[in-house]
């Protein structure tokens, strides 16, 4: 295992909205040139927002709730030239979380600590075909991974937004049928990731599986997977990026208590 690497400080070069509930936030750093570019789209990285003027010179303490708020997201694109990374914010009206009520004011020049990213979860590597899923949390690392694809890959994407208005233009492989549902009150439950798979031409050959988004909805997935395709939980990834009723850390707590 390679010794882990200390966070880096990131300066907020680039803001602009995609949807009305999407916001892409573009940071730099001349760290960034650590990042390996074959394996980080769509991977894992700690957002650090500092809690006060000096907390970008604790970035060794980073766990420290005193100096930062730690939120995890992901990497949507990076350009190994420039040492820029960009990375895409569900936004939320009702009762935003401290990462969205930080992006929803971000301006160019301010900075944070940058923690990561860690490996890409491969897919399966016998994968004949697709089959990707996501809520607005998880579409990001979803299209990174996708866009990543070979060309003459097929199978499905299957997104869940806030409203029509949230489908986004998406450079994918013409085989890749990519299927919107609207979720309007994404505080509720939903079940329609579910129900659309069950709804889909299963298609020959070993699937390549990578759906994110909200626990209790992943759980479903999961369990139809594994007990109607009999597709067993290490040939799949299947990961809760949050959890309706939990903050981040508590989320965090039940996941490590769960494995």
């Amino acid at each position: 295992m390679q010794p882990r690497r200390k966070p880096k400080v990131a300066t907020v070069c680039q803001v602009s909205d995609l949807t009305p509930n999407m916001r892409r936030i573009v940071f730099e750093s001349p760290e960034f040139d650590q990042v390996d570019p074959t394996n980080c789209l769509g991977a894992n990285f700690k957002l650090l927002l500092p809690q006060h003027a000096d907390a970008l010179s604790h970035l060794d303490d980073f766990r420290n709730p005193n100096h930062f708020i730690v939120r995890t997201y992901t990497v949507r694109a990076f350009e190994p030239k420039t040492c820029r990374i960009s990375v895409d914010f569900a936004m939320h009206d009702d009762n935003p979380g401290p990462a969205a009520s930080w992006a929803s004011q971000a301006k160019v020049g301010q900075q944070v600590g940058f923690a990561g990213p860690g490996p890409l979860k491969p897919l399966h590597p016998d994968a004949q075909w697709y089959l990707f899923a996501a809520d607005m949390s998880g579409i990001a690392a979803a299209a990174a991974v996708i866009e990543g694809l070979p060309a003459d890959a097929v199978g499905y994407a299957i997104f869940e937004i806030t409203s029509e208005a949230d489908k986004q233009i998406l450079n994918f492989p013409a085989g890749i049928d990519v299927i919107w549902k609207v979720h309007a009150h994404p505080e509720k439950m939903s079940h329609q990731i579910t129900e659309t798979i069950k709804t889909l031409a299963w298609q020959d050959g070993t699937p390549g599986i990578f759906i994110v988004g909200e626990g209790t909805s992943l759980r479903e997935v999961r369990q139809y997977l594994n007990e109607d395709k009999e597709i067993g939980k290490r040939d799949m990834y299947i990961s809760p990026y949050w959890k309706i009723g939990l903050t981040e850390d508590q989320h965090q707590i039940q996941k490590r208590a769960e494995e």
